[in-house]
């Protein structure tokens, strides 16, 4: 469904820059797809079009509120001093209320826990690391999806002794620092790539069997890996 609205917004912005060309023939108004900012489309409209697919998201949310902001600045509607004094505060508003409105969204799971310096066993998993560095490794047996943020900070999530219980999702995102995930053996990835300043990069081979580990990646200055 997602997909499918997402689709349809590009569809229609498509039909609209053509009826603004089409508009100019017949002198009916004066249209410019190259305004002043135009090139900050290519942040918005990814962040807005990853907010359709896979719902709203802290990579997203904050690519969305940069590209704003660069918009607007390049609009002359705000100062370039001003942006940089909102920036920093503007980034921990969104990444607090990501956090506290993220912890009522979250799927309950069962969760095993080794010994200490062992595997996580936890069948959805939600790793976090901010201004800091963590590397689990998780060993579910019926793995069933989870998600990785790193906020200035950098995680390396280990999840090749995972066995899956089908198709999942797992949502990596990088704000200003990295996610390094390695993937389980005897599954497929696939990549949903949204990076906004930063770099997404998956080095699996494809296979033609097994449970598919759908990765929604998202990096704002930022970069997500998978191996």
């Amino acid at each position: 469904m997602g997909k499918r609205i997402s689709r349809t917004v590009l569809g229609l912005c498509i039909a609209a820059v053509g009826i603004g060309y089409l508009g100019n023939q017949f002198s009916w108004w004066h249209f410019d797809l190259f305004f002043e900012g135009w090139w900050t489309l290519f942040i918005i409209v990814p962040c807005l079009v990853a907010i359709i697919e896979s719902g709203p998201h802290l990579g997203n949310l904050l690519g969305l509120a940069f590209g704003i902001c660069l918009l607007l600045h390049q609009q002359g509607v705000l100062r370039h001093g001003f942006i940089r004094r909102i920036a920093l505060p503007a980034a921990l508003v969104i990444l607090g209320l990501y956090l506290v409105f993220s912890s009522f969204s979250r799927r309950r799971s069962v969760q095993y826990k080794a010994g200490p310096g062992g595997a996580d066993f936890t069948q959805h998993p939600e790793y976090l690391a901010i201004f800091s560095s963590d590397y689990p490794k998780n060993a579910a047996k019926q793995f069933a999806g989870g998600s990785a943020t790193a906020v200035f900070g950098n995680l390396e999530v280990d999840l090749r002794e995972c066995a899956l219980i089908g198709d999942c999702k797992f949502e990596a995102t990088s704000v200003f620092g990295r996610v390094r995930i390695f993937a389980p053996v005897d599954c497929q990835v696939q990549m949903h790539s949204v990076p906004i300043l930063g770099s997404n990069r998956c080095s699996v081979i494809a296979q033609g069997k097994g449970p598919v580990l759908h990765i929604e990646a998202t990096s704002v200055f930022g970069q997500v890996e998978v191996l």
